[in-house]
């Protein structure tokens, strides 16, 4: 959102930013104390059988009051129709109907109901700041940064998680990660946490007992990863569709009721059904045996799935983290009997971590959200971000196979299919995406950049669709085909675009074939391992060394594998070589990049004709966080090469 905004439309963004994390705050202390006296006050003070006759009340509350909620037409505005509204509705929603909205899901799961609660917190910092812009109006982008970080400020405050929380607002909604938004976004989440943090404690959730970290740990890891990604895209197939055909009708004071009455059989056996899965999660940590794991994980899986059906409202975070440590527990107590007798904790922070990665599409809140939860040694978070990492990756893939306007190919010499799509008219511009990625990596782009150009998107030889019939990948290979394939499509000049390996290949592309190249701009690549700042090369060793270790057991993983080395070795170039490339080039790195600002400086000043640009606070993957920001720089550039030809 990098509108130009005046001083004075920031510092009221701003100040309104503070106002919401305060409401927020003390909302949050106003639902945690709620819900904390029906928990543990009335619900968990009780005989077996009372606690079921209270699931029962809160079966027929549901029922009738999402009934009435909903009667004649009515609608409840999901959050991510506040963020980003199409109707005066869906801007300005009914504020008492969704305040009765969001109480009626924290009193029904304080008396049972097995979902999540976190949506209501959530829901009451959206409601509150649509109403306070109603009064103070702000244009459409900053409205959406409030809404999101309000919405974003609830989960905060109610479960003391402020960084998951502002990962949150970027990685979940979709916000433009800007300096102003992170700020926006900071103010609320850490204010309303600190406002909450006045009643609600900061302690960790759930306990475990340290145990050693070692290679067996990594591998298991991965392995674990792997099994649990289908068991939640599964759960979150189901919930997406059972919650797109919720009854709403006068069906649900009969449906909803019959599945809380299979819920309070199956509670009075096994209490840890009941809730938002805070039960099941530390008997997990805690140890179950095999029967009781496998029960368990499938009542809560099905329960969940039934009462959204049947017209409950709730969320499926706190649910997908039960799900995924009664998963883990499964699995390592299935193991058990094989002889696997390694401490099971660590990888049910895992199993949770993947299965919550998955239902909400976002591996890295996922991450931090149970890190926080769970009250883990520090060690263990490298665990965690190797699943995160796995989770990413996967998603990058996913998200290739979702165009289905693009199955374009060129045949290769070698045998190979080069993938590649080609949008908009006029000057040619090459996109190139980087390691491990694929094109789709620029769908911010295509937009922006195909109403004036033609923008030709590759995935370079063995990424994204393209395959690669060698049992080798280098930057030499992938800078021939693309070559060979713009010379197929009639193609004979083109300014590349390369991010991170892609603009490794640019610069190769650019000392091989300097005829094909106007300009360059080179996105965050580096053309020496030094230039990497430390983690970043560390990260990859790891990974890099774990997946070697799989590959008998996963040979899928190869094509990984070809590709990252190229990630471990200096590029075949001098950097005195830079020299030849006299082009115009821009060199464009974030603040926060994983490359060092002196090695992207050293590029430029080596480059015959290349100078440097460093945007503050922004990370490796700008193109895709900061769209806006990444797409101005660019095209600056592009301006600046079109006025030196025309001069």
């Amino acid at each position: 959102m990098d509108t130009v905004f005046t001083s004075r439309n920031k510092i009221r963004l701003i100040l309104l930013a503070l106002v919401m994390a305060i409401l927020v705050g003390l909302g949050a202390i106003v639902l945690h104390d709620l819900f904390d006296f029906l928990w543990e006050d009335i619900l968990y003070t009780v005989p077996a059988l009372q606690r079921s006759g209270i699931v029962l009340v809160s079966g027929l509350l549901s029922a009738l009051g999402w009934y009435f909620l909903q009667r004649q037409g009515r609608r409840l505005i999901p959050l991510k129709k506040q963020i980003s509204p199409q109707s005066e509705i869906e801007e300005y929603p009914p504020f008492w109907r969704q305040l009765g909205h969001l109480f009626l899901q924290v009193i029904t799961v304080g008396m049972g109901a097995p979902v999540g609660k976190e949506v209501a917190p959530r829901e009451l910092g959206s409601l509150f700041s649509t109403h306070l812009v109603r009064k103070i109006p702000l244009d459409s982008d900053q409205r959406s940064v409030l809404v999101a970080s309000s919405a974003a400020a609830g989960l905060a405050a109610i479960y003391q998680i402020p960084f998951a929380s502002l990962i949150f607002v970027f990685e979940v909604f979709g916000i433009p990660l800007t300096a102003l938004n992170v700020v926006v976004a900071f103010i609320t989440t850490y204010g309303a946490t600190a406002i909450a943090h006045l009643r609600i404690s900061d302690a960790p959730l759930y306990h475990v007992n340290p145990q050693p970290v070692t290679w067996v740990t990594f591998v298991v890891t991965v392995i674990l990863t792997f099994a649990t990604i289908p068991v939640a895209r599964l759960f979150s197939r189901i919930s997406k569709h059972a919650s797109q055909n919720r009854t709403k009708d006068s069906r649900i004071l009969w449906q909803l009721p019959l599945v809380f009455v299979l819920l309070a059989v199956q509670s009075y056996r096994f209490p840890e059904l009941l809730g938002n899965g805070a039960p099941l999660v530390q008997a997990g940590f805690d140890s179950l045996s095999l029967p009781d794991a496998l029960v368990l994980f499938t009542c809560k899986y099905a329960i969940v799935l039934l009462c959204l059906r049947f017209g409950s409202y709730g969320g499926t975070m706190t649910p997908s983290i039960s799900l995924g440590v009664a998963f883990g527990e499964v699995v390592c107590l299935v193991a058990a009997l094989f002889g696997f007798n390694d401490p099971s904790q660590i990888y049910l922070a895992v199993a949770a971590c993947s299965f919550l990665g998955i239902t909400m599409n976002a591996p890295l809140t996922a991450g931090m959200i149970v890190y926080s939860f769970i009250g883990f040694p520090k060690t263990y978070l490298f665990p965690v971000l190797l699943s995160i990492g796995l989770l990413l990756l996967i998603k990058c893939r996913r998200d290739a196979s979702k165009d289905t306007e693009s199955e374009t190919f060129i045949p290769l010499p070698d045998g190979s299919q080069l993938h590649y799509q080609i949008v908009g008219e006029g000057e040619t511009l090459v996109f190139l995406h980087g390691n491990n990625g694929n094109y789709h990596y620029f769908s911010k782009q295509i937009p922006y950049f195909s109403q004036k150009y033609q923008l030709v998107l590759f995935d370079s030889r063995g990424h994204g669709q393209s395959t690669n019939e060698k049992a080798v990948n280098s930057f030499d290979l992938m800078a021939d085909d693309i070559a060979y394939a713009l010379k197929e499509l009639g193609i004979d000049k083109a300014t590349f675009i390369g991010y991170s390996d892609g603009a490794n290949l640019a610069l190769t592309i650019a000392l091989k074939y300097s005829d094909l190249v106007t300009g360059l701009v080179l996105n965050a690549g580096n053309v020496r391992l030094y230039g990497e700042k430390w983690y970043a090369g560390l990260s990859t060793h790891v990974l890099y060394r774990v997946m070697k270790r799989l590959l008998p057991y996963f040979p899928q993983l190869e094509n990984y594998i070809i590709n990252m080395r190229l990630m471990m070795e200096d590029m075949p170039i001098h950097l005195n070589d830079l020299a030849r490339v006299t082009v115009p080039s821009l060199v464009l790195i974030g603040g926060w990049d994983l490359i060092s600002y002196e090695h992207s400086l050293e590029i430029a000043n080596h480059l015959g004709n290349g100078h440097l640009v460093s945007v503050p606070f922004r990370l490796h993957n700008m193109a895709y966080l900061s769209p806006k920001r990444f797409n101005k720089e660019v095209n600056h550039f592009l301006t600046q090469l079109e006025e030196n030809k025309n001069a």
